[in-house]
């Protein structure tokens, strides 16, 4: 496999994980989803993970499963907002440096195609071992 296409393939990983980043971005829910236990005033558990306006979100950690602490519907807005936010945040550059860097291999302006007067490298490096 040529430098070349090494690159190429450097550079379409992070352009994939960008796209995929941007995917998770549009498919956080607009509406107050709880990734715990939703309950009531009444501090019964409601079944289903949609918040109703008068509703709060217990949250674990994921790994302990320990108690995080608990979210109003407002909170929860808030915090998906956030998570919505920084995943176009991230999706946003890693698609953007992936599609720069294919950018510049594709179109050979990289340092490694040209010599200093212009004249491809890899046939001025033969001309020089003959």
């Amino acid at each position: 496999m040529t430098k070349r296409g090494v690159l190429l393939f450097l550079f379409l990983v992070p352009l994939a994980v960008g796209l995929v980043v941007l995917g998770k971005a549009i498919a956080v829910p607009e509406k107050p989803v709880c990734p715990g236990i939703v309950v009531g005033q009444d501090g019964e558990e409601h079944g289903g993970p949609r918040m109703r306006g008068d509703t709060t979100c217990h949250v674990y950690n994921t790994v302990t499963m320990e108690s995080s602490g608990t979210r109003t519907v407002r909170q929860q807005l808030v915090a998906q907002g956030e998570q919505r936010t920084q995943y176009y945040l991230l999706g946003g550059v890693c698609t953007g440096y992936g599609l720069l860097g294919v950018g510049v291999v594709v179109s050979g302006f990289g340092p490694w195609r040209r010599g200093a007067g212009g004249e491809d490298t890899e046939a001025v490096r033969e001309t020089a071992t003959r």
